[in-house]
């Protein structure tokens, strides 16, 4: 275990990433949350056990980019790469949070990501999970709006993950998908109730009940920037959400 802050306050922010699903963007996403909540920020580097059997296998090849030429690889020469990104992860970590004065911890363990994530404390206001991210190709990137996937569950954490979200699309558009926990949610209202929401004219909604959700995360043609949802959703919800979606999923107390 490696700790590069003292642990003291009461609540903290969990990021999780592993060598497929770093992203600096996430890093920033994660640090802004902690500095809004004015608490810490634990972050999991986790080496996939998956990942490194299967480069133990025999028959496994590297396919080396830009190139695309196939390459031997072993568990030995897999780790090292992976240690090669944990390295930068935790650097950039480390210069982003000391600018932004967040109190921050850094481990590196093994396992997997998403079981990682899934483990609830008393203490963790919001788990982000990086997931390898769909990118969509260029020329159609331009015309998308950026989207989110939002599962109601009356948390003002919650609201607040999204504004913070928003707040880091700038002046993109932004669909969000909303997927109602009881027929009383009026999500309009719930908007008018924050005001960097409220006073964003380039973001529109559209609202689904929680019976369509499965629907919705096993549409191949849905992607999404983010997801935002209660770590109290069912567990056969949370295994179908992480399974299908290919985005960063930030579970909520």
């Amino acid at each position: 275990m490696i700790s590069d802050a003292p642990t003291t306050l009461s609540e903290l922010v969990v990021l999780t990433v592993d060598s497929e699903s770093y992203t600096p963007t996430t890093v920033d996403l994660a640090i802004d949350m902690a500095a809004s909540l004015k608490t810490r920020l634990q972050a999991l580097f986790i080496e996939d056990e998956e990942l490194l059997r299967a480069a133990d296998l025999p028959f496994t090849r590297e396919i080396a980019f830009p190139s695309a030429m196939a390459r031997v690889t072993d568990a030995n020469i897999m780790q090292r790469s992976v240690q090669t990104i944990a390295t930068q992860f935790k650097q950039y970590l480390g210069t982003r949070a000391q600018a932004s004065k967040v109190p921050w911890s850094y481990d590196y363990i093994r396992g997997c990501s998403r079981d990682v994530g899934l483990v609830g404390k008393p203490d963790v206001v919001y788990t982000i999970v990086s997931q390898a991210i769909y990118h969509r190709p260029r020329y159609q990137y331009r015309r998308h709006s950026r989207k989110l996937l939002m599962i109601e569950n009356h948390s003002p954490h919650l609201y607040k993950a999204l504004e913070l979200i928003v707040r880091s699309f700038r002046n993109d558009p932004i669909e969000v998908l909303w997927i109602k926990n009881d027929s009383a949610t009026t999500e309009p209202d719930v908007v008018k109730q924050y005001p960097a929401l409220s006073g964003k004219n380039n973001l529109t909604t559209v609202q689904l009940e929680h019976s369509q959700l499965q629907q919705v995360v096993a549409d191949r043609n849905m992607t999404f920037d983010y997801a935002i949802m209660s770590r109290n959703e069912s567990a056969d919800s949370l295994n179908e959400i992480f399974k299908q979606l290919r985005c960063p999923i930030i579970l909520v107390s």
